[in-house]
């Protein structure tokens, strides 16, 4: 389905043929010659994106605005960067942004795409992999199958994945988000089992704060004192010096994630590979699971936030209700 009702490239009138160097408009479905979209520098019908194609304006091109039917040999241009991509790539190669269906959602596409002809819109940080790159193979995987199981910030991630491959060391590589955020982290890049242990102790590591906090309100409103009898000297100082080693054992956990947390996904991102491959399941159904299986999961973030919030308030609730009645 295009703008353009036929069969041929919009800007210089010709009849495509098999032997054609062809690109797809990823917001339309238009095809040109690729050195003739190169020429224009933009698609010709940019001022009518988002409009709704008629049914009576679909040409025997048939290609959706994603790219879903596009024919074999023909390539797929990122909204991001406008680089042509493969008709079977799901995923940018040179800066990761989706190109189809329903993973193509929710990245954007540049609002700027074209307007200068001269200087097309790409970010110079992202990872611009070749062709033999992608064919590379780290530990029985492919540098494209990683792409496709990483998902978004892939060009932080393959790279890393690449040196830990290339050594026997012990996988040494900082991530930020995995020291700060700690367990949300985890459950962000679907390593659940991970993420819900470190959520299991972090809460575990609150019980002196829940003690620490009821000292305070026991200071603050004295009337309410004899409501918690086991605030004793020693029962506090106790509490204190556990909240201290707790705090050492946070930072530590803290430290080691941030340092070993790359080589966890590394590990598990082959794993997660390695077990769809085995099912032998056909090149497009195959991608399509390593994005499923992959990727990240946004929604989780949000639910875990709700929860952890629920259970430190539970706690303290019933902390404070049951020693009440010691």
């Amino acid at each position: 389905m295009s703008f353009y009702k036929k069969n041929a490239c919009p800007v210089c009138e010709k009849a495509f043929t098999p032997n054609d160097d062809i690109v797809v408009c990823p917001e339309c479905g238009t095809r040109y010659h690729k050195a003739c979209y190169q020429q224009a520098g933009a698609c010709l019908f940019q001022n009518r994106h988002g409009e709704e194609i008629p049914p009576d304006e679909d040409t025997a091109q048939d290609t959706n605005p994603n790219g879903e039917n596009a024919q074999e040999g023909e390539t797929i241009l990122c909204p991001q960067c406008q680089t042509p991509n493969p008709s079977e790539n799901i995923f940018c190669n040179r800066c990761g942004t989706a190109l189809r269906g329903p993973f193509r959602q929710g990245f954007g596409a540049n609002p700027n795409m074209g307007q200068n002809p001269n200087v097309p819109p790409f970010n110079p940080f992202v990872y611009a992999p070749s062709e033999q790159e992608l064919k590379e193979e780290i530990n029985g995987v492919t540098v494209k199958e990683l792409i496709a199981v990483v998902g978004p910030n892939a060009q932080y991630y393959v790279p890393r994945f690449q040196m830990f491959g290339r050594q026997n060391g012990p996988g040494i590589s900082p991530n930020w988000s995995a020291f700060f955020f700690n367990f949300f982290y985890f459950f962000y890049r679907k390593m659940y089992a991970i993420g819900a242990a470190l959520l299991v102790v972090f809460l575990a590591s609150l019980v002196p704060t829940v003690f620490v906090a009821l000292d305070m309100f026991s200071q603050m409103f004295p009337q309410y004192a004899q409501s918690f009898p086991f605030l004793t000297e020693s029962f506090l100082r106790n509490v204190y010096v556990w909240e201290n080693i707790i705090t050492i054992l946070r930072l530590t956990l803290m430290l080691f994630f941030g340092l070993f947390a790359n080589r966890m996904y590394f590990s598990l991102a082959v794993k997660r590979i390695k077990k769809l491959k085995a099912q032998n399941l056909p090149q497009s159904e195959y991608q399509a699971a390593l994005v499923k299986r992959g990727g990240v999961n946004r929604k989780i973030i949000g639910v875990a936030v709700l929860g952890f919030l629920l259970v430190y308030v539970g706690l303290m609730i019933v902390l404070s209700f049951s020693m009440m009645y010691v």
